[in-house]
């Protein structure tokens, strides 16, 4: 939702360019690409559903965050930990979620089985 979000202000009210805006999210491409190493490993050592509590948790206290980046000048102080934190809660969820659901429930693989029919 965010590469929807703020493009829009940050060039039309703000008045960046393209190039800077999509500069303003490397930290999301950066990030993402850094949690994957090692957001898989987390089940070895932590239950999984602590694991996904404290991820939704960061991405809530990102979207709380959000709100509050009214000016240019909050970038730094507010949009980038933001981006930060909901960046590792997302792909913490996203990594996690995957290896979860087929263990829950036993028509799960039936239906994979049978989709690949």
């Amino acid at each position: 939702a965010v590469f929807y979000t703020f493009p829009p202000i940050w060039q039309g009210r703000y008045h960046w360019s393209a190039i800077m805006t999509a500069v303003r999210f490397l930290p999301v491409g950066v990030g993402a690409g850094i949690v994957t190493t090692f957001a898989g490993k987390l089940q070895v050592h932590f239950r999984t559903k602590y694991i996904l509590l404290v991820a939704l948790t960061l991405q809530l206290i990102a979207s709380i965050m959000f709100p509050f980046a009214y000016d240019k000048s909050k970038y730094w102080p507010i949009v980038f930990p933001a981006f930060i934190i909901g960046t590792v809660g997302a792909i913490i969820v996203y990594t996690n979620t995957k290896s979860v659901i087929p263990n829950g429930d036993a028509t799960v693989h039936c239906t994979d089985i049978c989709s690949l029919l």
